[in-house]
């Protein structure tokens, strides 16, 4: 519940709220309610039968998930290999069709988007040509023709490898090379190989990030967007709501070249066809424009959610002096911290509508009878 700052009550659901998606790009300084409001949002989904997927670091909803029955996972048990639930996709009877009511092939959007993710991986700073890419869905296809659910990275590196005999054509290879880390005998053998431990029938899971290497977090992140996406169409029909939140993703999204950003494209229209939606939260407005990753997030959200912001947010209004109104200007930088109002003041922006609301802090039994509403 959001009442607006006229008094008025109001509700806020991302699944109702007539946007064009339901994925949100949400912001707020240290002290704007920034984390109780998405726990909001986690728990309203979860209310409504809907599986949620939260991407984490600091443990922050850790009470949150085990409260609700869910499953909390570590680096030391997040297991990342992408091939694990392809043949229960495959087997699968779920129906979906895109935007324009043309059926969705999960296959193909599957392996559209693992191609997409060990480009991603194999060359993090210098995108693949399009020859390259094509090469690299070709070996993809190979592994899990071959192997199936058991498909290793090792599997589309030696796919790769034959293919570049055959052609003898050392940009093929190269790429092969660039993978031997994800393999079974390079160091970060475990992550991107072992079965993954994701189950589509759990209503809520948290996955803590703390302790994987800083050079690995990328890649960890997209494996999850793409072990995510395919949790979304398991977990059923488009009339199931599905969120994946991703917490300070300015940071564990920073990076660099437009193969990451396409990959991040890709992502969200894939959750998009199944049903779901992304959260992406960050510290202020400015952090979504600070690498075309976070940007990319923004750029893909019809739902904007701006708390009370910091220090950064003058500056991103003078390199931005058209972003808002000089009226909203004010209001925002009126937004008092929650801890001295009682409340968290937020902007939101879905569907075309902008609407000023207040958020307190309610008791939990309360929230659920609310929330069950």
């Amino acid at each position: 519940m959001l009442p607006t700052m006229r008094q008025q009550i109001s509700f806020f659901n991302p699944f109702t709220c007539g946007s064009d998606n339901q994925n949100i790009a949400l912001t707020g300084g240290s002290g704007a309610g920034k984390s109780f409001l998405v726990q909001e949002i986690a728990e309203t989904v979860y209310a409504m039968g809907g599986k949620v997927w939260i991407l984490d670091k600091g443990a922050s909803y850790k009470k949150l998930t085990l409260s609700l029955g869910g499953t909390y996972m570590t680096h030391a048990n997040i297991f990342l290999n992408p091939f694990t639930h392809l043949g229960a996709m495959q087997s699968a009877e779920f129906e979906f069709v895109d935007d324009d009511g043309r059926p969705v092939d999960p296959m193909m959007e599957a392996l559209d988007n693992i191609t997409a993710l060990f480009a991603t991986i194999a060359s993090p700073y210098v995108p693949l040509t399009a020859f390259q890419q094509s090469v690299l869905g070709d070996a993809i296809v190979t592994a899990w023709e071959r192997k199936g659910n058991q498909a290793l990275v090792d599997d589309v590196r030696d796919a790769l490898i034959e293919i570049a005999g055959e052609e003898s054509d050392r940009r093929i290879k190269d790429i092969a090379v660039q993978l031997k880390k994800f393999c079974t005998d390079g160091m970060y053998k475990d992550v991107f190989n072992k079965p993954s431990m994701l189950d589509p029938s759990v209503e809520i899971t948290t996955l803590e990030l703390d302790g994987f290497p800083p050079a690995v977090l990328r890649p960890v992140i997209f494996a999850l967007m793409v072990s995510i996406n395919q949790q979304m169409y398991l977990a059923g029909s488009r009339s199931t709501p599905k969120l994946c939140i991703i917490e300070e993703a300015w940071s564990l999204l920073s990076g660099a070249n437009e193969q990451a950003r396409e990959f991040i494209n890709t992502g969200y229209r894939t959750a998009r066809k199944f049903g779901g939606a992304f959260c992406t939260v960050t510290q202020g407005i400015e952090d979504f424009f600070s690498n075309e990753e976070a940007k990319a997030c923004y750029n893909n959200s019809d739902i904007h959610i701006i708390l009370r912001q910091g220090e950064g947010f003058d500056e991103y209004l003078i390199q931005n002096p058209d972003a808002f109104s000089p009226f909203e200007q004010r209001l925002i930088k009126s937004f008092a911290p929650s801890a001295e109002a009682g409340y968290s003041s937020a902007r939101i922006k879905a569907g075309g509508h902008v609407t000023y609301h207040r958020l307190f802090r309610l008791s939990g039994e309360t929230r659920h009878v609310l929330n069950r509403a």
